[in-house]
């Protein structure tokens, strides 16, 4: 449960971040170690895997969507421009 509550906690810091809620570097740093950390978390569930005589299919997926959100997140929180979200129409 522990590492799930950090995945969360990771997931709503990029969102209050992202929507201007939280802002500085302080902010913006933390929520990129917390991706990278969640990216990183991926890759060795994967590897770790991988290695072992049993494989399990669903450590593999859930490792990849670690990856894959970890990877995301860096790219809005430094390419996406995030502030540009705000100001777009909505989608409803």
């Amino acid at each position: 449960m522990g590492m799930g509550v950090l995945f969360a906690a990771e997931s709503l810091l990029t969102i209050v971040v992202v929507a201007g809620l939280l802002s500085g570097l302080w902010a913006r740093v933390l929520a990129a170690l917390g991706a990278a950390g969640l990216a990183a978390s991926g890759g060795m569930a994967i590897a770790l895997n991988l290695s072992r005589p049993h494989f399990e299919g669903y450590a593999v997926v859930i490792g990849a969507a670690l990856v894959v959100q970890g990877v995301l997140t860096l790219w809005l929180l430094y390419a996406g421009h995030p502030p540009a979200l705000r100001t777009s129409a909505p989608i409803w």
